[in-house]
């Protein structure tokens, strides 16, 4: 079972200072950066730990991600029906 973003504390989004703070528990109260003090607005952004999904990003995700994406995914499936066959016509 996928576990929730603890970037995001599973939300998916949060609402960030113009110094990059998580102001998202204050921004009903305030909306001022912390660090700077300038007014930030409530805009939500979507979590970039989790692509917005509220949970963490699986090993395979991750790897599909850097390594190649679908062409690796499908290269292996490929692979992989090649040596049922093979081995079935060998028998």
């Amino acid at each position: 079972m996928a576990e929730y973003c603890y970037e995001c504390d599973g939300r998916g989004w949060g609402v960030f200072s113009c110094c990059g703070i998580d102001i998202t528990a204050d921004i009903n109260e305030t909306d001022i950066c912390p660090s700077c003090g300038e007014h930030c607005g409530d805009e939500r952004e979507d979590c970039e730990e989790c692509d917005g999904t509220g949970f963490e990003k699986s090993p395979i995700v991750i790897e599909n991600s850097v390594m190649g994406g679908t062409k690796k995914i499908v290269d292996n499936f490929m692979g992989y029906l090649n040596t049922i066959f093979k081995d079935r016509m060998e028998s």
